[in-house]
This record gives structure tokens, C-alpha cells and sequence, in this order.
């Protein structure tokens, strides 16, 4: 087992833990900026149609799991979204 953070081995008794990101489309179901233009509406249709259902439900629900050591555990509580400055919003922190 290893910490997908950072690469690294972890030891059979090293505490690990397990992050989950679920990434999913906010969408308002309207179409109204696509309808300005049959041409965009008709391309995302036939991109649609060629996926099957996996790739289609990836493009608007999408979750992932990391295994994550205990330093990351406490980096990734702290500033989950990784922004390069350190900023943290109050609405982002994991609880």
C-alpha cells in the first residue's frame, strides 16, 4: 500500500486513510446558451451519442478514492483544493 499523494510506501501498520472526491455537473437543465446555435447543440448530441453509458455518466457524476497517509490527511484537511496560495474557503474545508 502507498500514499497516492506523495509515492510512498507506506508500512504495514501506518495509518491510512481513505479520500473521496465526488465531482459532479451543476447543471440548471437549460440548454439556452447552446440554442443560440444549432450547429454547438448538434455537435454535443452526436458527442453524447457516440459515448456509452460509463463515459456519459462520467461527463456529469465522477467520484475517486485516494489512499492518503496521515501528513496528507492533515495537508488535505486543512487546504483540500490545493491552492497554491494555502487559501482555504470556509465552505471548502473537510469536516
Amino acid at each position: 500500500m502507498h500514499c497516492q499523494r506523495f509515492e510512498r510506501d507506506l508500512l504495514e501498520d501506518d495509518p491510512r486513510f481513505v479520500v473521496t472526491f465526488r465531482l459532479t455537473a451543476d447543471w440548471t437543465g437549460r440548454l439556452s446558451a447552446l440554442k443560440k446555435d444549432a450547429s454547438t447543440l448538434e455537435t454535443v448530441l452526436k458527442e453524447c451519442a457516440a459515448m456509452d453509458d460509463d463515459e456519459l455518466n462520467a461527463e456529469v457524476d465522477e467520484v475517486k478514492a485516494f489512499t492518503v497517509c496521515a501528513a496528507c490527511r492533515t495537508v488535505l484537511r486543512a487546504n483540500p483544493l490545493q491552492r497554491a496560495d494555502g487559501s482555504t474557503p470556509r465552505t471548502g474545508r473537510l469536516q
